[in-house]
Order: structure tokens, then C-alpha cells, then sequence
């Protein structure tokens, strides 16, 4: 088995024909148009989910070392424990000191009145 090879047939009651793309060269309705890799949504949301990965990767790898900044990327648990002690009424930078993450994690989690952990 291989590649099939398409066999043209010609029809008399056949309206396609070549047209002319931007450039003004004359192409087949055959052939396939893809988009552009940067104006296609679908590539673009693969490509940034590549980049979070590297980045969760980098903060994995870094946790403990002299070189760790805080984590960035949270998992359930974590996220339950910072809105727990929200609620408790501690602030974000002494939930950001006591659970090692970087500055502004708590804060993009959004408003205490919003989000609440649910119990």
C-alpha cells in the first residue's frame, strides 16, 4: 500500500476552474489553501501551551535551589490553602511568604468577595 495517486477525469457539465489568488497566479480548486502559521488560532494556542510548560518545567526544576523565585504555577490544593487563609484574614504577601510564591499569585486569583473555597 502507498500513496494513492488521484485519477483526473474531465466532465463536460463541470463549472470549476482556475482561479487567480492575490499574486495573480492562476491555481486549481484542488489545491489545498492553508492559513498562515501566525494568523492560525490553533497553532498559536499550541505554541503558547508549549511555552506554560517549559515555564511550569523551569519552576518544577528550581524549587528548593538558590535560584528559585517563588512558584508561579499552583496546583488545587495550594489554591485551597491561599483562599483558607484569605478567609482567615491573613494578607497576601504573608500567604505569599509562608507558601513560597512569587508576588501577585494571590491577587490574580481574583476577589476575596468572588472566590471562596468551597466547603
Amino acid at each position: 500500500m502507498g500513496i494513492v495517486q488521484p485519477n483526473p477525469t474531465y466532465s463536460p457539465s463541470s463549472i470549476a476552474s482556475p482561479f487567480q489568488d492575490a499574486s495573480g497566479i492562476s491555481q486549481s480548486l484542488s489545491t489545498p489553501r492553508f492559513p498562515s502559521s501566525s494568523s492560525n488560532a490553533t497553532l498559536g494556542v499550541l505554541e503558547v501551551r508549549r511555552r506554560l510548560e517549559a515555564r511550569a518545567k523551569d519552576e518544577l526544576e528550581n524549587v528548593g535551589k538558590s535560584t528559585d523565585t517563588g512558584r508561579e504555577f499552583l496546583d488545587i490544593s495550594t489554591v485551597k490553602q491561599i483562599l483558607l487563609r484569605r478567609q482567615r484574614g491573613e494578607s497576601a504577601t504573608e500567604i505569599e511568604a509562608r507558601l513560597n510564591l512569587k508576588p501577585g499569585v494571590v491577587a490574580r486569583l481574583g476577589p476575596e468577595s468572588v472566590v471562596a473555597p468551597a466547603s
